[in-house]
């Protein structure tokens, strides 16, 4: 019998003949990649935030519920899913607005290089 942490308790036990091959598991797309969502997400919400209204305390108090309702509820993965993607989506809309439009136009930052 292999050590649990041994390279060998990763193997097929089952196939008999010939040597032992890897156990793989068929994992979709979305399983195994599980941040695509968010960033697309995260993507989708920076791309809009001159659509929506210019409040990021809201967005950022609504992405905060929705964090902690996708916590409390991680059990239920049809639950969790959402909540997580749209507070991603408010995540991005927030970060966008206070990053667009509490900087002006002639801010220091704008002028600033990493060479000066």
């Amino acid at each position: 019998m292999p050590d649990s942490l041994s390279p060998d308790a990763f193997l097929d036990p089952v196939s008999e003949p010939g040597p032992l091959r890897p156990v793989r598991q068929n994992l979709g797309f979305l399983s195994a990649r599980p941040l695509v969502p968010v960033a697309v997400a995260l993507i989708l919400g920076i791309s809009i935030y001159a659509r929506v209204p210019m409040l990021p305390p809201l967005w950022i108090g609504l992405a905060t519920l929705l964090a902690a309702l996708a916590l409390y509820f991680r059990q239920r993965s049809l639950l969790t899913t959402p909540f997580v993607l749209l507070s991603a989506l408010l995540n991005g809309t927030a970060l966008a607005q206070l990053s667009d439009f509490n900087y002006p136009a002639n801010h220091i930052s704008q002028f600033t290089t990493a060479s000066q």
